[in-house]
């Protein structure tokens, strides 16, 4: 589990650094690949971090790829296709 912490921790990062470049600007989405879900999970925890407002977050992943889709096929992300 040190791993995944280390990479969410450092994909954490990339938010804070957004929030310190706009400036507490609103924004109004947040677009992310999915992935295996680590840099999206860190991205949504650091736009509640760091962000005064919430924007949309839309997590997209090609229907070919085989990471977050097969877990939604199988009933364990909790998300809806």
């Amino acid at each position: 589990m040190v791993v995944p912490t280390l990479t969410m921790a450092g994909y954490s990062v990339m938010m804070k650094e957004i929030s310190e470049q706009i400036k507490n600007e609103k924004i109004s989405h947040v677009i992310l690949q999915a992935g295996v879900g680590g840099m999206a999970a860190a991205m949504v925890a650091g736009v509640a971090r760091y962000l005064d407002n919430i924007p949309k977050i839309i997590v997209v992943e090609p229907e070919s790829a085989a990471c977050v889709l097969e877990s939604i096929k199988a009933g364990e992300s909790g998300s809806k296709k």
